[in-house]
This record gives structure tokens, C-alpha cells and sequence, in this order.
């Protein structure tokens, strides 16, 4: 008998492979779920820090070091947070060696982070160059002698000292700083400075340019011949370039890389700049479309103050010189939260191009308070005055820029700010900051000899916001045996609390000649 063995599973086989199955995608969401709040379980497992302190700093101030940790009392230990401490010390550049040490206690541990302190600058000497140079550069130098030597101002030194150089001309300068110990357990901080040869532009070719000609568009550089070569002037040059073809409707007009051609003649080293303008098509305004709800101006008053208008060329600088304009107009009726916006869209075929204006007025604007600080010395009628809007009043930003204009002419702040606080979406309260300029009055006194009026003095006394009320007063008095002049003056710019300005002025001279016979 033959017995044929079919590839077939019983029932029972089945149901084996089937728990199994289950078993397995158990343990993986298990190891899952270990993996994923791994790093939660292990904060958890790590004792609590009781304590940080730092050690080994002599100069550097404990809470500067701390202030840059991530590490907190009360916290978990967590080593990822202390390396990344490690780093966040090293990086204030004042350290040589780091290191983060823990000591157990009882309920915790403390968290210990040993430092060691670069050198005190001693002496700083330079190499490469001499003379007045050595004058200039350390005035670049953002550390001095006596200061701890600090590897990130030593890196700013280098990048300012290397730029003025590129803007000298000599873009093969190479600047060094380091230190070497001395004999007094500081340092000596050496500048090594090698300037290489000074690069000068011997021309500077053009191409891609068929609309404007190659002197219109050099004109407008400032990297031309003869003059020292700066990247980064050719970099402003370009842009200018760039904006200048935009605002003539080259809208997509770009500039390619350049390509320098370095030679040298007569020991100078000179470059060849060459320029590749993509210029694209001009663009004119096919249309203006005004989208949003704006009941304030019509159509036509909007129309009338936006530029460039239909058929004219797309000038983008244009566009935003109406926007803003316009928003100032807004503003000056209390629409402060105008929001213009301006799309384009381009018909590249037909080099044409439609400006859409969508406009969201929002709601008119009061003013709700009105508050003064810095005034230590100046009383509330200069603000009164000088400052003409009032609580209640429609917001006028023309009149607030006015205000804020005559309030810094007088004389007596150094600095003005006028800070608008939304109260509401239509009330706002402004803040009026000042900063007073520390003035004592002016006094002088002196005295001479001459033959024609013998022994001569002045007294001279100046005095401006007297009082803290905006007036002022001035004294000149002049004296001597033939001469006696005095010349007092007052001005009080708001007589009587009203819009009067009132300067009288009291003068008397009387000269003394002696007479003289025929």
C-alpha cells in the first residue's frame, strides 16, 4: 500500500500557529512600548539633583555659568542634560577644560561642573605689521589687556580684521591669533597678520545687458576701475543692478555668478569682474483690480493716488510707495488696522501684468488713555501742548508722527517714543515714553583787558525748560569802566496755559567814550 503524505495543515496545527502568531505581535508591542518610554523610565530611575556648584573659577562669576545650564535642582539627573551643559559652559569661551562630576547624598546627589579658566591677557603684540596699522587694527580688537582670554571674542577679532582688509583690497589676507603662556601665569596674545597682495579691478565686463548700455549699468556700481576689489560691494552692486532693471519692468531680471580673472602687472595684482544680466521681458499694467469692502474712499479717489496706473510700466517700488500712502490716509481717519495687500499676475506672452489690491479697512480707531513716563523733570503742559490729540479723539497718525515731531524738537529729550496699546479692536490707549536730557542750565563768567575800555567781565546764565514748564531764560551781562550792556530774555511757549507764546526781552547798553578835544 502506498500512503500519500498531502501538504496539509490539521486543525490543530492551525490553531498552534495561530497563538503563536499572537504571541509574537505581543512581544514586540511590549518591546515597543519599552523602547518609546525608555528614556522616560530611565529619568524616572535617575536620583533627584539636591545641589549645583561649580568649581575652579576665579574670575568668572558663578551665576554667568549657571544662567547657561539646562541642569535644575529638584530635577532628574540626566546625562544628555549634562553634556549638553558641558557644551553651553565651553561655548562662553572664557574655559579651557571641563568636566561634570556627582557626589551622592543621601537623598540625592550633587551635581558638581569643574572648570578651568583660560589665561589674563598680559600683553598683546602683532606680526605683519607696524606703525600707525598696528593703531587701527587694535582699535577691531574686541578684547584688551588684562581681560581672560576668551576663544570666542578672539574669533570675532579675526572675522572684523579679516573684512577690513577684503575691503582694502587684499583678498589673500590670512589673520592668526593665538596665545602662549608667560612667566607670570598669564598669557601674551600674538596677532599674526599676513596681508598678501592688494587686489585692484582692472574692469569689469558686461553682457546679457541690450537695454541699457554698459555705462548706464556701470554707473550705478561702485566696484569700478583702479578701485580695491570687495566681494561685498559687488554683492550691493548687483543688487542695485537688479532693482534698478525691476523698477523698469524687467520684474524677473536677475544676475547670473560672476567670474573673476585674477593677473598681475607691475607687482600689482589686479582682477577682471565679469557680469551676466538676464534682463526677461518688460512688463506694463493691463489692469487694476480692488477687491474687499472699502467704504471709506471709493474707487476712483483710490485709483487716482496709486501708481503705476493702467498702461503705464511696473514699477514694484511704486507699488509700494501707493500702498503706503494710502495706508497713511487710512490712518489719519482712525482706520489703524488698514491691511493693503498687493498680488500680481503675470501674462508672460503677452508682457502684461494685473495688480490686484484686496483692502480689509477694519474698524476706526479712538484713543482711550493717554500716559507719560520718563517725565521726571517735565510737568504735564509740554505733553498737552506739544501732543495735540487727547483721550476720546478719532486716531490720526498724521497728527501722532506731528506730536511726536514737536515733542523731540524742543530739545528736552533725548529720545521719544510713542507706543500705541490695543485696549479694544477700536480703542487704543498710547504710551508716551521719553527720555529726559540731563541739562543743569549753562553759567559763565570771565573777564579781560583791553585798552579801549580797560578791565572788562562777562557774567552769562542759560536755563531751558525752567520749572519743568517749558520756559526758558537767559542772562548776558557785560561789564567794564566804559561799557555796561545787559541783555535778558524769557520766553514762556504757552502763556497762560493757551497756545500764546510769549519772549519779552530787556536790553539796555550804554558805552562811556572819554571826549576828545580838536
Amino acid at each position: 500500500m502506498v500512503t500519500r503524505k498531502d501538504n496539509l495543515c490539521s486543525p490543530f496545527s492551525v490553531l498552534k500557529e495561530g497563538v503563536f502568531l499572537k504571541k509574537l505581535v505581543g512581544i514586540v508591542l511590549a518591546l515597543s512600548i519599552v523602547f518609546i518610554f525608555l528614556p522616560k523610565l530611565e529619568v524616572w530611575a535617575s536620583p533627584m539633583v539636591e545641589e549645583i556648584q561649580v568649581k575652579g573659577n576665579q574670575y568668572i562669576d558663578t551665576e554667568e555659568i549657571l544662567q547657561v545650564i539646562k541642569s535644575k535642582v529638584d530635577e532628574p539627573l540626566s546625562e544628555q542634560r549634562i553634556r549638553e551643559d558641558i557644551q553651553a559652559i565651553y561655548d562662553i569661551g572664557f574655559f579651557s577644560y571641563l568636566s561634570a562630576l556627582k557626589e551622592k547624598e543621601k537623598d540625592g546627589l550633587i551635581l558638581i561642573f569643574q572648570v578651568e579658566e583660560n589665561k589674563i591677557i598680559n600683553e598683546i603684540s602683532f606680526k605683519g605689521i607696524d606703525g600707525k596699522e598696528v593703531n587701527k587694527i587694535k582699535k577691531l580688537l574686541t578684547f584688551k589687556e588684562k581681560d581672560l582670554f576668551n576663544f570666542i571674542q578672539v574669533k570675532k577679532s579675526k572675522d572684523k580684521i579679516t573684512q577690513f582688509y577684503y575691503k582694502k583690497g587684499f583678498l589673500a589676507a590670512s589673520v592668526n591669533i593665538f596665545n602662549e603662556n608667560d612667566e607670570s601665569n598669564g598669557c601674551k596674545v600674538i596677532v599674526n597678520i599676513q596681508k598678501g597682495e592688494i587686489v585692484r579691478v582692472k574692469r569689469v565686463e558686461i553682457k546679457g545687458n541690450s537695454s541699457f548700455s554698459d555705462s548706464q549699468v556701470s554707473a550705478l556700481m561702485k566696484t569700478r576701475y583702479g578701485r580695491f576689489f570687495d566681494q561685498q560691494i559687488l554683492k550691493e552692486d548687483l543688487k542695485k543692478i537688479v532693482h534698478f532693471y525691476q523698477n523698469h519692468g524687467y520684474y524677473f531680471a536677475y544676475s547670473k555668478s560672476s567670474d573673476f580673472e585674477f593677473s598681475e602687472e607691475k607687482g600689482i595684482e589686479w582682477v577682471t569682474i565679469f557680469l551676466e544680466i538676464v534682463e526677461g521681458r518688460q512688463f506694463f499694467v493691463s489692469q487694476i483690480e480692488i477687491r474687499g469692502e472699502n467704504k471709506i474712499f471709493s474707487e476712483s479717489e483710490i485709483m487716482s493716488q496709486f501708481k503705476p496706473s493702467k498702461g503705464e510700466l511696473l514699477v514694484p517700488d511704486y507699488i509700494k510707495d501707493s500702498i503706503n500712502f494710502l495706508q497713511d490716509k487710512y490712518g489719519e481717519r482712525g482706520y489703524i488696522h488698514i491691511r493693503i495687500k498687493s498680488d500680481l499676475d503675470f501674462d508672460r506672452e503677452g508682457g502684461k501684468v494685473k495688480i490686484l489690491l484686496q483692502i480689509e479697512e477694519g474698524p476706526q480707531v479712538s484713543i482711550g488713555k493717554i500716559r507719560i513716563e520718563g517725565n521726571e523733570l517735565s510737568q504735564e503742559r509740554i505733553f498737552k501742548h506739544a501732543f495735540t490729540l487727547k483721550e476720546g479723539d478719532i486716531f490720526d497718525i498724521k497728527e501722532a508722527r506731528e506730536g511726536w515731531r514737536r515733542l523731540y524738537n524742543l530739545g528736552f529729550f533725548e529720545n521719544v517714543e510713542i507706543e500705541p496699546i490695543a485696549v479694544s479692536s477700536s480703542i487704543v490707549d498710547l504710551l508716551i515714553k521719553v527720555k529726559e536730557i540731563e541739562r543743569e542750565g549753562q553759567f559763565y563768567i570771565g573777564g579781560g583787558y583791553n585798552t579801549a575800555s580797560g578791565l572788562q567781565g562777562e557774567i552769562q546764565f542759560f536755563k531751558d525748560n525752567l520749572w519743568g514748564e517749558g520756559k526758558r531764560i537767559g542772562i548776558d551781562w557785560q561789564f567794564a569802566e566804559k561799557k555796561n550792556e545787559y541783555n535778558i530774555t524769557y520766553l514762556d511757549r504757552w502763556w497762560g496755559d493757551t497756545s500764546i507764546r510769549l519772549e519779552p526781552r530787556i536790553y539796555k547798553r550804554k558805552d562811556i567814550y572819554n571826549e576828545i578835544d580838536g
